[in-house]
């Protein structure tokens, strides 16, 4: 299964547990929040796949502090939930940034080839779903995210995420919701 596949069945799981993203009262269990949400974002691909965006989309932040699931599961993630057009493509992108619901400075690095059993890395993906389908997930050196506001602005610097038939972008991008 693909990080982002578990991923995103860790945050249903998640949000079917807690109640469907809604918060709970700080020492009243699970704390989720999930909302999609109008944003001001700003994009740069360059390398394989040349792209820039600079506008409002729809921008999906989920931050789980779940002590009672999953191993005190915390995770942040931040992704555009429906394809986006800019420069000639159609694309998708986000991260998933697990151990940390907090503001500052993290870092995403390559996944190991093997995380063992119940151990779900941090991700970041770019997905390009036309003219022709590319993913790129594979950091080559440790993507750099900076949350504030609750998650609700930031930004992720990726300088080399491979991808597809050894491909290579470098990303960055900033959003404020």
């Amino acid at each position: 299964m693909s990080i982002r596949r578990v991923g995103a069945a860790l945050v249903l799981s998640a949000l079917l547990a807690c109640g469907g993203g809604k918060p709970k009262p700080p020492g009243g269990g699970p704390l989720v929040e999930a909302t999609t949400t109008a944003a001001t974002v700003s994009i740069r691909v360059t390398g394989a796949a040349e792209i820039t965006f600079s506008g409002q989309t729809q921008l999906q932040i989920v931050v789980t502090d779940a002590p009672s699931l999953a191993q005190n599961l915390r995770f942040t993630s931040v992704a555009i939930p429906a394809p986006i057009k800019a420069s000639g493509r159609d694309f998708q992108m986000g991260f998933n940034l697990v151990g940390t619901t907090g503001e500052g400075r993290f870092e995403i690095a390559a996944p190991p080839a093997s995380p063992g059993p119940g151990i779900i890395p941090s991700a970041v993906y770019l997905r390009i779903v036309a003219p022709a389908k590319v993913n790129f997930d594979r950091p080559s050196t440790p993507c750099i995210v900076e949350l504030r506001n609750h998650s609700r602005s930031g930004s992720l610097t990726c300088e080399g995420l491979q991808g597809d038939g050894g491909k290579r972008v470098g990303l960055s991008m900033t959003w404020s919701a």
